[in-house]
């Protein structure tokens, strides 16, 4: 299923507001990101992909399986576009 985001370039929706808040980010004042969804939201600037998202998470926090992280990111960013939290972008 994380397939259906290969290639993609998740962006952040500009009219979203947010600030980092330690290693939490915080959402339009209504939302709170733990420190995993806040890494993965700072990816989402237009230049990482998903794939590299994932690569980023497994290296950074040393996970033992990718697809699960693979799977967690994924769920995550399609939660977050629903939300118009995010835009998904093709290469």
């Amino acid at each position: 299923m994380a397939e259906q985001l290969s290639g993609i370039t998740p962006t952040r929706n500009p009219a979203v507001r947010w600030r980092q808040d330690g290693d939490k980010v915080l959402l339009d004042q209504s939302m709170a990101l733990n420190e995993m969804g806040a890494f993965i939201w700072t990816q989402c600037d237009g230049q990482h992909t998903f794939e590299q998202i994932v690569a980023e998470i497994c290296r950074h926090y040393e996970a033992e399986s990718e697809n699960v992280v693979r799977q967690d990111v994924r769920d995550f960013l399609l939660d977050l576009y629903a939300n118009n939290l995010i835009l998904l972008n093709e290469q």
